[in-house]
């Protein structure tokens, strides 16, 4: 196949060159060279920074029988992007998300040319929150908890919350931080034997705690997180991520964009359906997804008539629902105060509403449990699969 790429990414334009699919690739400058050198091309790249939108109709009118692409460079505001979604739309162009590498970018170029019947997963699982305080490192680490506990599979957790490393919960955590890896990961210089190293070894996971440095927050670069991703799948059997709350930094989008299972962790509260519109509206629907992308975690659930239940839940917030958490009330403060999770202490519900998800997860991935035999009398296995 013959492509042109209209953008000024040399980088991105050479990756397309080494790609098998394409016999020629051709980087072009403007609409009117594309004129000139047209010569019977089978795909058209376009960058926003080269073509604004508006003449993306006169464009497809000219090359009628081409597949296009067209690339948003930039996260534009709602209405802006309500518009150029409904123009490429109109006129069958492929919208290419912004917040995304260029491997991405191309991976989503050869999918839509060559549909794959069975999607390669990633083995990667990102859980974000509502807003804050709702209980999205806490859900990680008990899941994780659990996986490393009663499966044969090595279990990574990342913490990519920017304003929240999550070691409250560790009691002498002797890992690194993300932030110390910061000039590793720009440089590409995270090798995975070094990756195991800065990693903390912790309640049958292991654990890469977040961000420190609230300044550094807008600093990490989508190819940076990236990386790290990259670097943790080749290391790790499934990787679970707390990418936090925060919509607008690389950390939480390419955790989202690098997941094959996206959980959105919420309570009952009105303030995290309100935040959560406002970041699906502003961020989330802008860079490419839907909320039929996400699968709905209701945490610290309480049956009371004041408060709205699981088929309203799943109403406002217009997203399945998984499962259902039920809350454990001045645990959750006793347990953080002595610095441990709740899921090491004996509370039989808490453990039922995990174990569920557990088993969601064990089945997606296909991971394989230890042997019962093995296993201390907890009877997780027996609940899960028995």
């Amino acid at each position: 196949m013959k492509l042109a790429c209209l953008s000024h990414d040399n980088v991105l334009c050479g990756k397309l060159k080494n790609n098998l699919l394409f016999r020629t690739v051709s980087m072009v400058d403007n609409l009117t060279d594309l004129d000139s050198k047209y010569d019977d091309y089978d795909i058209i790249i376009l960058s926003d920074r080269i073509v604004s939108y508006e003449k993306l109709p006169e464009f497809t009118s000219c090359f009628a029988n081409v597949a296009t692409f067209y690339m948003v460079s930039s996260n534009p505001d709602y209405k802006l992007f309500q518009k150029i979604e409904t123009m490429c739309h109109a006129h069958d162009v492929h919208i290419v998300y912004p917040k995304q590498t260029q491997d991405q970018i191309i991976s989503f170029v050869v999918n839509v040319l060559k549909p794959i019947e069975a999607v390669p997963k990633n083995h990667v699982t990102a859980f974000v929150g509502s807003q804050s305080k709702v209980g999205v490192t806490t859900t990680v680490m008990a899941a994780a908890s659990r996986l490393g506990m009663f499966t044969e599979a090595k279990i990574g957790v990342l913490g990519l919350n920017a304003r929240n490393p999550g070691t409250v919960y560790m009691r002498g955590y002797q890992g690194t931080y993300l932030d110390e890896l910061k000039t590793l990961l720009s440089n590409n210089m995270l090798s995975t034997s070094q990756l195991m190293k800065e990693m903390y070894e912790f309640n049958h996971f292991f654990y890469l705690a977040g961000n420190r440095d609230i300044k550094k927050r807008l600093h990490y670069s989508i190819r940076e997180i990236h990386y790290l991703i990259e670097q943790s799948k080749k290391i790790y059997d499934l990787i679970l991520i707390d990418a936090g709350s925060n919509y607008d930094d690389a950390l939480c989008i390419q955790g989202l964009l690098n997941s094959d299972t996206k959980f959105l962790v919420t309570n009952q509260q009105l303030s995290g359906l309100f935040a959560w519109n406002s970041a699906y509206d502003q961020v989330l629907e802008p860079t490419g997804f839907t909320k039929q992308d996400f699968l709905m975690i209701i945490n610290q659930y309480q049956s009371k008539p004041q408060l709205p239940d699981v088929k309203q839940l799943i109403h406002d917030y217009g997203v399945p629902c998984l499962r259902h958490i039920g809350d454990v009330g001045d645990l959750g403060p006793i347990v953080e105060a002595d610095r441990n999770l709740i899921i090491d202490y004996e509370e039989p519900e808490y453990k039922k509403d995990i174990d569920f998800i557990v088993k969601a997860l064990i089945k997606t991935y296909r991971l394989t449990c230890r042997d019962q035999k093995a296993v201390k009398r907890t009877g997780l296995l027996q609940r899960l699969f028995g």
